[in-house]
């Protein structure tokens, strides 16, 4: 039974696609270019999700 829990839930990190978005952009009169640089959350975050579900998984055994 378990195994087909990890199974499944290796699929559905693996198989699964999200897309994920910072806040939308302030206003045109609102200067943030000069004062922060974008930060873009990148696709390793799901990467990084897997990862914490496996090390996750592995200590509850």
């Amino acid at each position: 039974m378990k195994k087909i829990i990890t199974i499944t839930f290796l699929f559905a990190f693996l198989l699964v696609s999200t897309s994920i978005s910072a806040q939308p952009g302030f206003p045109d009169f609102v200067n943030d270019e000069e004062t922060a640089p974008a930060a873009p959350i990148t696709g390793l975050l799901p990467l990084g999700l897997a990862l914490g579900a496996y090390f996750g998984f592995r200590k509850l055994k």
